[in-house]
Parts: C-alpha cells; structure tokens; sequence
C-alpha cells in the first residue's frame, strides 16, 4: 500500500505521505492490526465510503476499466436475474473472514 504511495519530505527530515509521516502510518498500521478481521472489514468500509461520499474530487476510469464495466452491464442486461445481493455477499465475505 505504502509503496504506490508518493513519499515527499515536506520541510523536515522526516519522510512523509501527503503530510502525515510514515512513522504516524506506522503507528496506525500497527493500531489496525489489533482490530479482529470484522472491525478491519468495517474500517475499510467506512473509508471506502468516505472515499465515496467526497464528491470534490471524481476519479476517472482508466480504458480497461470502462471496457470491463461495458462488459459487465452488457452481461447484467443478458442475465439480470443472476445477481447476488450486496448484504449476502457481504455476510459470507464476513463468514470466511472468521473461518
């Protein structure tokens, strides 16, 4: 994760990652890694969410990206009834999680 990052100094001796150092990340991983596999499912969600939620800034899709959502609409429009709901797909994410 921290490796696609960009890395900048910002001023200090210390290396940092948009302005919080990589020692804070640090401290923060090793903070995550205390939470059981459903609290860490959770938090992702909640960041994805966040993510989703800050209309500010729109990420564009990349050609392969729009190719494969064509593809996967195209699919949907042939078999529309062969769909999982989202909270059953959720709830056996979380039940191989606790396996």
């Amino acid at each position: 994760m921290i490796s696609r990052a960009r890395i900048v100094n910002v001023g200090t001796s210390k290396p940092s990652l948009d302005g919080v150092t990589l020692m804070d990340i640090s401290a923060t991983l090793t903070e995550i890694k205390t939470l059981s596999i459903d609290e860490r499912i959770r938090l992702v969600e909640a960041i994805w969410d966040s993510i989703a939620d800050d209309n500010g800034e729109q990420l564009e899709l990349t050609e392969a990206q729009r190719q494969e959502l064509a593809r996967r609409l195209a699919d949907h429009d042939a078999n529309p009834s062969a769909v999982i709901a989202w909270e059953e797909v959720k709830a056996q994410a979380r039940a191989r999680a606790r396996q």
